[in-house]
C-alpha cells in the first residue's frame, strides 16, 4: 500500500487513477501515495542521445516503482535503496516519444521530462503506462503538476 506523510503546503496529489487532486487546505494530513511500477530509460544532456548525465544516480537504467511526494518525482530502481527525486518546480517541459537514450518502443509510450540541474539541460525518460493513450493522460497529468509548482514558486 501507499505512505502516509504529512505535507505542509498545498500540493496537488495523484489519486488511484492517476488523476490529479488539488488540496484543499494550506496543510494535508496523511496524503496516500501509491507507488507504482515504470522503467526509467536515462537521462540525456541538451537532448543528445548518446550523453548521458552520470550524476546523483541517473546513470543506471532500470524497472522499479515511482510516486508524487510534496514538489518531487520519485523513481527507485529494484535492488536499489535511495530513489532518484526530480524537483517538479525545475521541469520546463513533459513530452511523449517513442525512443529516449538509445532505448526504442513500438508505440509512444516514453514520458520525457525536460528540467535543468547544475546548468544543464536535461531530459528524463520514464516508461509508466502499457499504452499510448495512457501515456498521454500521465503527461497530461504531470503538465498539470508541474503547471502548479512553478505557480506556486511565482
Amino acid at each position: 500500500m501507499g505512505r502516509a506523510f504529512r505535507l505542509r503546503q498545498a500540493y496537488p496529489t495523484i489519486d488511484e487513477n492517476g488523476t490529479v487532486e488539488a488540496a484543499r487546505s494550506s496543510v494535508v494530513y496523511h496524503v496516500k501515495v501509491r507507488p507504482r511500477r515504470g522503467h526509467y530509460l536515462g537521462t540525456e544532456i541538451d537532448g543528445v542521445w548518446h550523453r548521458r548525465y552520470r550524476r546523483d544516480g541517473l546513470f543506471a537504467r532500470g524497472l522499479g516503482e515511482y510516486w508524487i511526494e510534496g514538489d518531487l518525482l520519485c523513481f527507485r530502481r529494484y535492488l536499489t535503496r535511495a530513489p532518484l527525486s526530480i524537483p517538479l518546480g525545475r521541469v520546463q517541459a513533459v513530452k511523449v516519444g517513442k525512443w529516449h537514450a538509445g532505448r526504442w518502443l513500438i508505440s509512444e509510450r516514453v514520458i520525457k521530462l525536460i528540467w535543468e540541474n547544475d546548468g544543464r539541460l536535461l531530459s528524463s525518460g520514464f516508461v509508466l503506462t502499457r499504452t499510448a493513450v495512457e501515456a498521454a493522460e500521465q503527461a497530461e497529468t504531470l503538465r498539470a503538476l508541474v503547471a502548479r509548482h512553478q505557480a506556486q514558486a511565482n
